[in-house]
């Protein structure tokens, strides 16, 4: 398998894991982070200037940049939100 398609495979399944519970949204978190970098360094001007890449692994590269960005913002909103509840609820809990 191309790496190019290895990364786009890996951030779908980092995606999916940014809509499960806390532990799987880290986890989802971290590899979407390490995805972004890892396709900013595929798509580096000298690695697709010395022709390491077709057009097709550059479509896939670009779409899992995209991906992973997409996914950072809705695991962080997530995250943000569930924050938010704790702290409500133990706000209420307490008596605050």
């Amino acid at each position: 398998m191309k790496k190019s398609k290895f990364y786009l495979y890996l951030t779908i399944a980092a995606f999916v894991f940014s809509f499960f519970t806390w532990f799987l949204e880290i986890i989802g978190l971290s590899v979407i982070i390490l995805m972004v970098i890892l396709c900013r360094n595929e798509l580096n001007n000298k690695a697709i200037a010395a022709g390491n890449h077709n057009i097709e692994e550059i479509k896939y590269l670009k779409t899992a940049k995209l991906l992973a960005i997409l996914s950072i913002i809705i695991s962080s909103l997530i995250l943000l939100y569930g924050l938010c509840i704790l702290v409500i609820v133990t706000m209420g809990f307490f008596g605050f």
